[in-house]
């Protein structure tokens, strides 16, 4: 975030980095985000996303990426014919290509020594989004679905990363939860 700074477009930037961390959505999902697609109410925020094989999903926005994102919105993005909410210098849709390019702009700008031993792309996010979801307790279910995965097989795959450290972590006993309910 810090390396958004010295960026041309800062508030963008770090609304992209938040929206792509909180939300696990594909690099072709944000760069297609239309305004439209965010939902802002006073209870709820949102997006509308738009998958593959034509599939929409909503998924939630935090705390964090909702404010970045807001900000940016109704603050700062130009207003333009666009209806695309991440605009590209040019004043268009950002793709997919000129956000990996901006992602390497901020490794480089974060230095590289940060990021040794980790790819820098928008499905390092994705895997991120995943793992940590799961580490913090979230259903493999709900995230098969947030994520818009055809099938919970798709999510597995990000189980890999899941050590048995932090299932057992994150284990509840059976017995015990019983017993409780019994006292």
């Amino acid at each position: 975030m810090r390396a958004c700074e010295s960026n041309e477009t800062p508030q963008r930037d770090k609304a992209m980095l938040a929206v792509l961390l909180d939300t696990g959505i594909r690099a072709a999902e944000l760069c297609t985000l239309t305004l439209g697609d965010v939902t802002f109410t006073p209870d709820d925020a949102y997006l509308l996303v738009h998958g593959k094989g034509r599939k929409q999903r909503e998924v939630p926005l935090g705390r964090t990426s909702r404010r970045l994102l807001h900000a940016y919105i109704h603050r700062v993005r130009p207003t333009v014919n666009e209806q695309h909410v991440f605009l590209a210098k040019g004043g268009g849709a950002l793709t997919p290509n000129g956000l990996d390019q901006l992602l390497y702009r901020l490794r480089r700008g974060a230095g590289i020594g940060h990021f040794t031993g980790v790819r820098v792309s928008a499905h390092t996010f994705r895997h991120t989004y995943a793992v940590r979801s799961l580490e913090a307790g979230a259903d493999i279910y709900k995230l098969s679905r947030l994520m818009g995965h055809s099938t919970v097989a798709t999510t597995e795959g990000y189980l890999k990363a899941f050590t048995s450290r932090a299932a057992r972590q994150g284990g509840v006993s059976v017995l015990d939860a019983l017993s409780s309910k019994r006292s």
